[in-house]
């Protein structure tokens, strides 16, 4: 926790097994530093991470999540563009929280904003309704839900939750250090 910012993560570690990789992850680089959790992979990272040492970054682990890190210090939110892979993943960079799924959408992502606009986000809907309390069943949702088998575009099963779509990119600003 940073002052009203709470990163909280579930890890099932595949890619650098060491606790040095755990998340909530933390990275510096030239007096810029990020906050960031993840659910994925990036299949291309060796590449990437390779790319980003030739400019001067360094590596500390040998994970993906320091190279999303890397990157989007680099290029911004436009480090998207450069992953293959699969991932929901929040960053927390100057006042801003960045939510990205991957293209195809193969990682969940749920986001609520409360009426305070506190923003809570996750890979799983049951895990958002718990941090949310948000229980009440949205009828358009589970009405799309029955007739088409799948809940379409944004909508969930519960009132305010819902999903970050296949590709989408969000950007919440003036959120405090």
């Amino acid at each position: 926790k940073k002052d009203n910012i709470v990163f909280g993560h579930m890890r099932l570690a595949i890619i650098d097994l060491e606790e040095r990789s755990n998340q909530p992850f933390t990275y510096c680089h030239k007096g810029k530093s990020i906050l960031l959790t993840f659910n994925g992979e990036i299949y291309n990272y060796i590449s990437i991470k390779n790319e980003l040492s030739i400019k001067g970054y360094e590596f500390a682990t040998n994970s993906d999540t320091e190279v999303i890190a890397a990157s989007f210090l680099e290029w911004g939110a436009s480090c998207f563009d450069h992953f293959i892979g699969m991932w929901a993943i929040a960053i927390k960079s100057e006042g801003e929280l960045i939510l990205s799924r991957d293209r195809v959408g193969k990682k969940p992502f749920y986001y609520s904003v409360s009426d305070t606009r506190q923003i809570s986000f996750s890979s799983s809907m049951k895990a958002l309704a718990l941090i949310t309390d948000q229980y009440k069943i949205d009828k358009k949702g589970l009405e799309l839900y029955f007739a088409l088998g799948y809940t379409p575009a944004k909508y969930s099963i519960l009132e305010n939750i819902f999903k970050v779509e296949p590709g989408e990119i969000f950007v919440f600003s003036k959120i405090e250090n």
